[in-house]
């Protein structure tokens, strides 16, 4: 119970040095969009200002439906389909396994389909032009068709892969006489044009064990993680002998979410369950790379990671008093957590037993995609320093001025009545309390601090300053 509690405190003290308190107002209802129930988002993360895609299913029609909207929040772009929307039929609810969004805002889909007549199971590669119509040059009227293969790896973006200028698309074998799976992945890659690339692989087939995670790094080669091993090929689909033991490195595969960063390594998040969070990275010939060491704390989860400018965003959940919420911090290329930026644990009533399931970093913004009972887009708002700085923030800093940089003194204005103000170091550590104005703060060296101050109301501002 004290390790649990520790954990609380520390992470309370080090939610506020992230200045994540409130969302970008601006956007949707305080920030926050919450998905219709029964909608999907479709694709990666975007802009808020920019169209976006989402997945529903008619269940008095049987029809699977794409629809395309101005922004996450926006109304339907009605020059999408038909009034904003694309209806597929002879799908049943969940067969969307696959989805790619191409720069052009071309759609590539894939569907399993199932035929009761003859007992046949097909997985469907549908091409859609950017207005929602069939692109009639792909495969046969915008459908290549794959008979005996079945998909229920429900992550879209490991099925259907975009590489140049062909797709790679990858299913379970069914045996068409008995039905039953022959637990292997097929991968095979498409031509522009739909048609099958016999030059990839083995005679057009690349064959995994299992429901392997499947990814592209940075030149193209093919990556191929599961069953204990991870598996390197070229963009061919041959081994790539200068990668572990030719092609292929032991590694235990427990894990939530693998990237490729930058520099062509692969990093992962492993399942914390009974464990502390653990985040690993791997590099570009298969060795563990030493040189990144995380610790993490029991009671984190991480489901998705986005590198920008050199530093690693993680998005998440922490659980330390049953209480699932958001998670989100920002790793240096050690591992370490970057001390201005901090970490960050949602307190918001309307999001706790949620997590991030998505994350993505702007100029301005980090946008996230939540999971719980409901789904939600959420948008943070960025300093200039890459500390989330909020509207909430701004307005509880409206009670409170500070002289600002402070010199031997810590002077301020309240409208308020003040209880005490606490001083932080950038690393969260206390250095000092005081209760009374135009206090004596003359031991403290110069550099950055943040004051916390508690009203005697009960709330609580949290501003940064400089002491000269």
């Amino acid at each position: 119970m004290k390790k649990k509690l520790s954990c609380v405190l520390i992470f309370t003290l080090q939610t506020f040095l992230a200045q994540i308190i409130s969302k970008d107002p601006a956007f949707a209802s305080n920030g926050i969009y919450n998905i219709p129930v029964g909608s999907s988002y479709l694709g990666e993360l975007t802009e808020t200002s920019n169209a976006v895609f989402y997945e529903s299913f008619n269940s008095n029609t049987n029809q699977i439906i794409i629809s395309k909207n101005t922004s996450y929040n926006g109304s339907l772009d009605l020059s999408f389909g038909t009034n904003g929307k694309v209806t597929f039929n002879n799908y049943a609810q969940g067969s969307l396994v696959g989805f790619i969004r191409h720069t052009n805002d071309k759609l590539t889909l894939l569907l399993n389909r199932y035929d009761s007549t003859s007992n046949t199971n097909y997985l469907d590669v549908i091409r859609l032009l950017s207005n929602g119509q069939p692109d009639i040059s792909f495969a046969n009227g915008g459908i290549k068709v794959l008979t005996n293969f079945f998909q229920n790896n429900f992550d879209l973006k490991r099925n259907l892969i975009e590489q140049g200028n062909k797709i790679l698309v990858s299913g379970v074998g069914v045996d068409p006489v008995t039905g039953f799976f022959d637990y292997n992945t097929h991968t095979f890659r498409l031509n522009s044009d739909g048609t099958l690339d016999n030059s990839f692989a083995n005679n057009g087939e690349l064959l995994s064990y299992g429901l392997p995670n499947i990814l592209l790094d940075n030149q193209s080669n093919i990556i191929v993680m599961g069953n204990y091993t991870i598996k390197k090929y070229t963009p061919d689909g041959q081994p790539l002998t200068g990668f572990g033991n030719n092609g292929e490195v032991l590694f235990n595969d427990n894990f939530n979410i693998v990237k490729i960063d930058s520099s062509n390594r692969i990093i992962y998040a492993k399942i914390a369950s009974t464990n502390p969070a653990e985040i690993g990275r791997i590099n570009s010939d298969g060795t563990q790379d030493t040189t990144f060491s995380y610790n993490g704390t029991l009671g984190l989860e991480f489901w998705d990671i986005f590198e920008r400018n050199g530093y690693y965003y993680i998005g998440g959940f922490a659980d330390f008093n049953n209480s699932p919420a958001y998670y989100i911090t920002k790793l240096n290329q050690n591992g370490t957590v970057d001390p201005v930026f901090g970490e960050y644990i949602e307190s918001d009533p309307n999001l706790l037993y949620h997590y991030v399931n998505a994350i993505k970093v702007f100029d301005n913004s980090i946008i996230v995609r939540g999971d719980g009972s409901t789904t939600e887009i959420v948008k943070y708002l960025l300093n200039g320093n890459a500390t989330l700085f909020t509207a909430e923030n701004a307005k509880n800093n409206s009670e409170i001025t500070f002289e600002n940089p402070v010199k031997q003194n810590l002077v301020y204005r309240s409208k308020q009545k003040i209880f005490k103000i606490d001083i932080y170091s950038v690393d969260g550590k206390l250095l000092k309390t005081i209760k009374e104005n135009n206090s004596d703060v003359s031991e403290l060296l110069k550099g950055v601090y943040f004051a916390k101050t508690t009203f005697e109301s009960g709330k609580v501002s949290t501003q940064k300053f400089i002491k000269n």
